[in-house]
């Protein structure tokens, strides 16, 4: 690998940003915080429907709270006997021209194969969807390819003086998402910058509070609109409301994805028996690719997806193939080694310039209260792209 940062026009130059704020960057905090409004919604009872099994879903809480906080703690021992490197050095994005390059021309190949794409197939009424297109494991390493791109050229933007052209290439990249109807990669990536800034750029995000917080208000106004076109049913009469109102929508949207997957969680906890299985297929079938599974059978599937708190909620949080396949051990088993992971990677962002991957994790443990990412492909992928092809190198010139 050629490491001339001069000559070589595949890296990425920008410049150092350092972690000022640990306790607020922490990934248990950020894991405590998003679990504990997730119950505060709950414990509000707003809506019949998501207000029985408060007690289970305390006791959800509490497990995977402890769990995680006791991981950080293991490994905060652990690390009381380790020297973290000091690099006090700008970091530096290897070979994202090259990677850019595989990622369009995989991408080319797949819009051929499919004949089109998922926006297209949307707006023309075409009844296939965001799932038909790609082509099978391939189309995960494209997504992680794409994570790692969009994340570095954005990083550049804001780190560099003004120039036009990076500007249109992030605008490109972050057009795809649309392109592919994917909201899982814009979802990822917002958290991920979002984290990023929050954790090197504290100051900044003061300053444009306000400014952020009648964005969220707009955000969720267009999200309510788009839940209601999307659906086939009025969320305010299917949750009990009477009349609807526009804002009163926005809201019950962003309510309902907060809340319903706990309380998804928390039926089945109560009304599913696990299965106990000597591998724990559920929790790990995500780390295999499509071709893999179906060779082995796996069914990813949960049985808990029977028994819904609303029908129109199907969703569950990260821990439900766990509980599905080892009960509360297996709850608290993933728990404690997200906390355990997360601390190690949190210890050596504190000493380093290198804090994407730190911002990456903490995105993946923000989402543990809807999915699960830490078991999937695409996200691990990604992750280890970062940590391998993000640097610290003294030949850049230093952050005045």
């Amino acid at each position: 690998m050629n490491l001339n940062m001069d000559n070589n026009p595949s890296v990425l130059k920008i410049k150092a940003r350092y972690l000022t704020h640990p306790i607020i960057s922490h990934p248990s905090v950020v894991f405590s915080c998003l679990w504990g409004l997730s119950l505060t919604l709950v414990s509000l009872k707003l809506v019949d429907a998501f207000s029985n099994h408060i007690d289970a879903a305390f006791i959800l809480f509490c497990l995977v709270v402890i769990s995680n906080v006791i991981g950080a703690i293991t490994a905060a021992i652990v690390c009381s006997n380790i020297n973290f490197p000091v690099k006090k050095k700008p970091i530096s994005f290897l070979n994202v021209r090259k990677i850019f390059y595989i990622w369009l021309i995989v991408s080319v190949i797949e819009i051929f194969t499919a004949n089109g794409l998922p926006i297209v197939w949307l707006l023309t009424g075409d009844s296939r969807t965001y799932a038909d297109f790609g082509l099978p494991t391939l189309h995960g390493f494209a997504n992680a390819m794409w994570l790692f791109l969009s994340f570095a050229q954005f990083v550049k933007v804001i780190d560099e003086k003004f120039r036009p052209q990076e500007l249109l290439i992030l605008l490109l990249l972050i057009f795809w998402p649309i392109l592919v109807v994917s909201r899982a990669l814009f979802t990822i990536w917002i958290l991920q910058i979002s984290f990023y800034l929050l954790i090197s750029s504290p100051k900044k995000l003061r300053n444009i509070f306000l400014p952020n917080v009648a964005l969220i208000i707009v955000f969720l106004y267009f999200f309510g609109i788009a839940g209601d076109l999307r659906s086939s049913f009025s969320i305010t009469s299917s949750l009990g409301f009477d009349q609807e109102y526009v804002t009163l929508t926005a809201f019950l949207w962003a309510y309902a994805y907060i809340v319903s997957p706990l309380m998804n969680l928390a039926l089945a906890w109560t009304t599913i028996q696990p299965s106990y299985h000597y591998f724990p297929e559920n929790m790990l079938s995500e780390l295999m690719p499509n071709v893999v599974k179906n060779i082995l059978g796996f069914d990813r599937t949960f049985e808990g997806f029977a028994v819904l708190t609303h029908d129109a909620f199907n969703a569950i949080t990260a821990f439900g193939g766990a509980y599905y396949d080892w009960g509360p051990f297996g709850v608290s088993l993933m728990a404690f080694l997200i906390g355990l992971v997360g601390h190690f990677i949190w210890r050596g962002a504190r000493n380093s310039a290198n804090l994407p991957l730190l911002a990456a994790y903490c995105a993946c443990t923000a989402l543990t209260i809807f999915t699960n990412q830490f078991t999937q492909l695409v996200p691990i992928v990604y992750m280890l792209m970062l940590a391998k092809l993000t640097t610290c190198k003294s030949y850049l010139v230093m952050r005045k």
